[in-house]
């Protein structure tokens, strides 16, 4: 099973399956865009959300749900240039060379998840 990445603000979380992630997401911020999710190719994974309800002074998250995984000739750049600007914020500059297998595989490394 390939991890799934999800991408916000900058930093990097990284999830052994996609159901892992989905369920990780609030519905309210999927539908608010905050997130970029690839697979370890970089595939795009669009999400949406469904049961986002906004009043006044509360929110109903809704749930997120897989819309389509999409591919794309600059998704595996983003998410390359993604993972070695979260991987410089750690202090990590040996990757700052690596390609996107190595920064896979040292993504889920540091973040303890076991090696495919």
């Amino acid at each position: 099973m390939q991890p799934v990445f999800v991408v916000e603000s900058g930093d990097v979380e990284v999830h052994a399956s996609l159901d892992e992630a989905i369920s990780s997401l609030e519905g309210v911020d999927v539908a608010d865009g905050i997130y970029q999710v690839f697979d370890a190719a970089g595939r795009r994974i669009r999400l949406r959300a469904e049961g986002v309800k906004r009043g006044r002074f509360t929110v109903d998250v809704g749930t997120v749900y897989l819309d389509r995984i999409e591919e794309s000739s600059d998704g595996p750049s983003e998410l390359l240039r993604a993972l070695r600007q979260y991987a410089r914020r750690l202090g990590r500059t040996d990757l700052d060379s690596a390609g996107l297998g190595d920064l896979v595989e040292a993504m889920k490394q540091m973040q303890g998840l076991k090696r495919t």
